[in-house]
Protein backbone atom coordinates (compact mmCIF):
# COMPACT_ATOMS: atom_id res chain seq x y z
CA UNK A 1 0.00 0.00 0.00
CA UNK A 2 3.02 2.31 0.22
CA UNK A 3 2.73 2.93 -3.53
CA UNK A 4 -1.02 3.60 -3.36
CA UNK A 5 -2.46 6.90 -4.50
CA UNK A 6 -5.69 8.55 -3.47
CA UNK A 7 -6.96 8.37 -7.02
CA UNK A 8 -6.10 4.69 -7.35
CA UNK A 9 -7.68 3.88 -4.01
CA UNK A 10 -10.83 5.79 -4.94
CA UNK A 11 -11.07 3.88 -8.22
CA UNK A 12 -10.69 0.58 -6.38
CA UNK A 13 -13.51 1.54 -4.03
CA UNK A 14 -15.76 2.56 -6.92
CA UNK A 15 -15.16 -0.77 -8.69
CA UNK A 16 -15.96 -2.79 -5.59
CA UNK A 17 -18.95 -0.81 -4.34
CA UNK A 18 -20.52 0.23 -7.67
CA UNK A 19 -22.28 3.20 -6.02
CA UNK A 20 -25.49 4.38 -7.68
CA UNK A 21 -25.23 7.96 -6.41
CA UNK A 22 -23.23 10.37 -4.23
CA UNK A 23 -24.71 9.04 -1.01
CA UNK A 24 -23.71 5.47 -1.77
CA UNK A 25 -20.20 6.58 -2.76
CA UNK A 26 -19.72 8.47 0.52
CA UNK A 27 -20.94 5.45 2.46
CA UNK A 28 -18.53 3.23 0.53
CA UNK A 29 -15.62 5.56 1.40
CA UNK A 30 -16.69 5.54 5.06
CA UNK A 31 -16.86 1.74 5.10
CA UNK A 32 -13.47 1.43 3.38
CA UNK A 33 -11.76 3.42 6.14
CA UNK A 34 -13.69 1.51 8.80
CA UNK A 35 -12.63 -1.89 7.46
CA UNK A 36 -9.16 -1.04 6.14
CA UNK A 37 -7.70 1.02 9.01
CA UNK A 38 -7.82 -0.46 12.50
CA UNK A 39 -8.32 1.99 15.33
CA UNK A 40 -5.15 2.31 17.37
CA UNK A 41 -1.98 4.29 17.91
CA UNK A 42 1.18 4.46 15.84
CA UNK A 43 4.56 6.02 16.47
CA UNK A 44 3.76 8.51 13.70
CA UNK A 45 0.66 9.64 15.61
CA UNK A 46 -0.38 12.97 14.04
CA UNK A 47 2.62 13.36 11.75
CA UNK A 48 1.26 10.71 9.35
CA UNK A 49 -0.19 11.48 5.94
CA UNK A 50 -3.42 9.88 4.71
CA UNK A 51 -1.48 7.50 2.46
CA UNK A 52 0.86 6.57 5.31
CA UNK A 53 -2.15 5.72 7.47
CA UNK A 54 -3.47 3.58 4.65
CA UNK A 55 -0.11 1.83 4.31
CA UNK A 56 0.11 1.18 8.06
CA UNK A 57 -3.44 -0.13 8.22
CA UNK A 58 -3.79 1.45 11.64
CA UNK A 59 -4.36 4.93 13.03
CA UNK A 60 -6.10 6.84 15.78
CA UNK A 61 -9.26 8.88 15.27
CA UNK A 62 -7.57 11.95 13.78
CA UNK A 63 -5.49 9.94 11.32
CA UNK A 64 -8.54 7.94 10.23
CA UNK A 65 -10.57 11.12 9.74
CA UNK A 66 -7.73 12.65 7.73
CA UNK A 67 -7.74 9.67 5.37
CA UNK A 68 -11.51 9.74 4.91
CA UNK A 69 -11.49 13.50 4.23
CA UNK A 70 -8.71 13.06 1.68
CA UNK A 71 -10.70 10.37 -0.15
CA UNK A 72 -13.87 12.46 -0.06
CA UNK A 73 -12.08 15.46 -1.52
CA UNK A 74 -10.49 13.25 -4.17
CA UNK A 75 -14.02 12.20 -5.11
CA UNK A 76 -15.07 15.86 -5.42
CA UNK A 77 -16.88 16.35 -2.12
CA UNK A 78 -16.38 19.22 0.31
CA UNK A 79 -14.91 17.73 3.47
CA UNK A 80 -12.83 18.83 6.44
CA UNK A 81 -11.85 17.91 10.00
CA UNK A 82 -14.04 19.40 12.71
CA UNK A 83 -12.30 19.11 16.06
CA UNK A 84 -14.35 18.59 19.20
CA UNK A 85 -13.38 18.28 22.87
CA UNK A 86 -13.99 14.65 23.75
CA UNK A 87 -14.31 13.37 27.32
CA UNK A 88 -11.25 11.18 27.90
CA UNK A 89 -13.41 8.58 29.63
CA UNK A 90 -14.20 7.31 26.13
CA UNK A 91 -10.69 5.75 26.11
CA UNK A 92 -10.96 4.14 29.56
CA UNK A 93 -10.05 0.46 29.16
CA UNK A 94 -9.04 1.13 25.53
CA UNK A 95 -5.49 2.13 26.47
CA UNK A 96 -3.29 0.99 29.38
CA UNK A 97 -4.19 2.70 32.65
CA UNK A 98 -0.86 4.60 33.04
CA UNK A 99 -1.38 6.09 29.57
CA UNK A 100 -5.01 6.95 30.25
CA UNK A 101 -4.10 8.73 33.48
CA UNK A 102 -1.65 10.97 31.57
CA UNK A 103 -4.22 12.06 29.00
CA UNK A 104 -5.84 15.52 29.25
CA UNK A 105 -9.43 15.54 30.52
CA UNK A 106 -10.69 16.61 27.09
CA UNK A 107 -9.23 15.10 23.94
CA UNK A 108 -8.69 16.88 20.60
CA UNK A 109 -10.87 14.62 18.46
CA UNK A 110 -11.54 14.92 14.73
CA UNK A 111 -15.03 14.39 13.36
CA UNK A 112 -15.34 14.24 9.58
CA UNK A 113 -17.52 17.03 8.22
CA UNK A 114 -18.77 16.66 4.66
CA UNK A 115 -21.37 18.26 2.46
CA UNK A 116 -23.67 15.68 0.91
CA UNK A 117 -26.70 16.56 -1.19
CA UNK A 118 -26.54 20.15 0.05
CA UNK A 119 -26.42 19.27 3.78
CA UNK A 120 -23.56 19.04 6.26
CA UNK A 121 -23.04 15.59 7.76
CA UNK A 122 -20.79 14.69 10.67
CA UNK A 123 -19.40 11.22 11.26
CA UNK A 124 -16.77 9.31 13.21
CA UNK A 125 -18.54 5.95 12.97
CA UNK A 126 -15.66 4.56 10.87
CA UNK A 127 -13.28 4.10 13.82
CA UNK A 128 -13.80 0.38 14.52
CA UNK A 129 -14.35 -2.37 11.97
CA UNK A 130 -17.46 -4.44 12.65
CA UNK A 131 -15.90 -7.28 14.62
CA UNK A 132 -13.83 -4.94 16.78
CA UNK A 133 -16.83 -2.67 17.33
CA UNK A 134 -18.98 -5.59 18.49
CA UNK A 135 -16.22 -6.74 20.85
CA UNK A 136 -15.69 -3.27 22.36
CA UNK A 137 -19.43 -2.65 22.68
CA UNK A 138 -19.90 -5.93 24.50
CA UNK A 139 -17.13 -4.98 26.94
CA UNK A 140 -18.69 -1.56 27.47
CA UNK A 141 -22.10 -3.04 28.23
CA UNK A 142 -20.60 -5.51 30.66
CA UNK A 143 -18.87 -2.68 32.50
CA UNK A 144 -22.11 -0.79 33.03
CA UNK A 145 -20.42 2.51 32.11
CA UNK A 146 -21.96 4.97 29.67
CA UNK A 147 -18.71 5.30 27.70
CA UNK A 148 -15.33 3.65 27.52
CA UNK A 149 -13.49 0.89 25.67
CA UNK A 150 -13.08 3.41 22.84
CA UNK A 151 -16.81 4.01 22.41
CA UNK A 152 -19.13 6.87 23.24
CA UNK A 153 -22.58 6.78 24.76
CA UNK A 154 -24.37 6.54 21.39
CA UNK A 155 -21.79 4.47 19.56
CA UNK A 156 -22.44 3.12 16.08
CA UNK A 157 -20.24 1.70 13.34
CA UNK A 158 -22.87 2.12 10.63
CA UNK A 159 -23.63 5.15 8.51
CA UNK A 160 -26.08 5.34 5.64
CA UNK A 161 -25.38 8.92 4.61
CA UNK A 162 -28.74 10.31 5.75
CA UNK A 163 -27.87 11.63 9.21
CA UNK A 164 -24.89 11.99 11.56
CA UNK A 165 -23.30 8.89 13.08
CA UNK A 166 -20.70 8.58 15.82
CA UNK A 167 -18.51 5.96 17.44
CA UNK A 168 -16.87 8.24 20.02
CA UNK A 169 -18.38 11.73 19.83
CA UNK A 170 -21.95 12.60 20.77
CA UNK A 171 -24.04 15.43 19.25
CA UNK A 172 -23.55 17.58 22.36
CA UNK A 173 -19.78 17.60 21.73
CA UNK A 174 -20.25 19.73 18.61
CA UNK A 175 -20.11 23.48 19.28
CA UNK A 176 -20.36 26.51 17.03
CA UNK A 177 -16.79 27.51 17.82
CA UNK A 178 -15.23 24.13 16.99
CA UNK A 179 -12.01 24.61 14.98
CA UNK A 180 -12.15 23.25 11.43
CA UNK A 181 -9.10 22.39 9.32
CA UNK A 182 -8.84 20.91 5.83
CA UNK A 183 -6.15 18.44 6.91
CA UNK A 184 -4.55 17.05 10.04
CA UNK A 185 -1.21 18.51 8.99
CA UNK A 186 -2.70 22.00 8.98
CA UNK A 187 -4.22 21.49 12.42
CA UNK A 188 -0.86 20.35 13.81
CA UNK A 189 0.97 23.25 12.12
CA UNK A 190 -1.49 25.69 13.71
CA UNK A 191 -0.69 24.16 17.14
CA UNK A 192 -4.37 23.48 17.59
CA UNK A 193 -5.64 21.14 20.25
CA UNK A 194 -4.19 19.78 23.44
CA UNK A 195 -2.78 16.36 22.54
CA UNK A 196 0.19 17.06 24.76
CA UNK A 197 1.93 15.56 27.76
CA UNK A 198 3.67 18.00 30.15
CA UNK A 199 3.09 20.69 27.54
CA UNK A 200 4.87 18.78 24.77
CA UNK A 201 2.92 17.42 21.79
CA UNK A 202 2.69 13.63 21.61
CA UNK A 203 4.41 13.79 18.20
CA UNK A 204 7.59 15.10 19.82
CA UNK A 205 7.50 12.52 22.61
CA UNK A 206 7.08 9.69 20.14
CA UNK A 207 9.85 11.05 17.90
CA UNK A 208 12.23 10.65 20.83
CA UNK A 209 11.63 6.90 21.01
CA UNK A 210 14.51 5.02 19.34
CA UNK A 211 13.30 3.19 16.19
CA UNK A 212 14.06 -0.29 17.62
CA UNK A 213 11.72 0.44 20.52
CA UNK A 214 8.85 1.98 18.56
CA UNK A 215 7.26 -1.37 17.78
CA UNK A 216 7.29 -2.26 21.47
CA UNK A 217 5.76 1.11 22.31
CA UNK A 218 2.99 0.68 19.77
CA UNK A 219 2.28 -2.83 21.05
CA UNK A 220 1.95 -1.49 24.58
CA UNK A 221 -0.31 1.41 23.57
CA UNK A 222 -2.59 -0.95 21.63
CA UNK A 223 -2.45 -3.88 24.03
CA UNK A 224 -5.97 -3.29 25.39
CA UNK A 225 -7.43 -2.86 21.91
CA UNK A 226 -5.73 -5.97 20.54
CA UNK A 227 -6.34 -8.22 23.55
CA UNK A 228 -9.50 -9.80 22.14
CA UNK A 229 -8.64 -9.58 18.46
CA UNK A 230 -8.81 -12.79 16.45
CA UNK A 231 -7.27 -13.63 13.11
CA UNK A 232 -10.61 -14.33 11.48
CA UNK A 233 -11.60 -12.08 8.59
CA UNK A 234 -15.15 -10.87 8.13
CA UNK A 235 -16.80 -10.40 4.76
CA UNK A 236 -16.59 -6.63 5.18
CA UNK A 237 -12.80 -6.88 5.52
CA UNK A 238 -12.55 -7.89 1.86
CA UNK A 239 -11.54 -4.24 1.28
CA UNK A 240 -8.07 -5.21 2.48
CA UNK A 241 -7.47 -7.67 -0.36
CA UNK A 242 -5.95 -6.68 -3.66
CA UNK A 243 -7.58 -7.03 -7.06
Amino acid sequence: MEAATLGGTLEQIRRRALPADDRELCVALHDFVRERVRFGFTSGFESVTPLRTLALGRGHCNAQADLLCALLREAGFEAALRFVALDKRVLRHAVPLPVWLCLPARLFHAVTRLRLNGEWKHVDSYLFERQAFARQLQSLRRSGASQGHGLGAQASCDWQGRRDAYAQAVPADLRLDDPVYPTLAEAVAARAGNNRLLGIHFNRWLACVPPPLRGMGEAYLNSRLDAGRTTSVSKDQSWASND
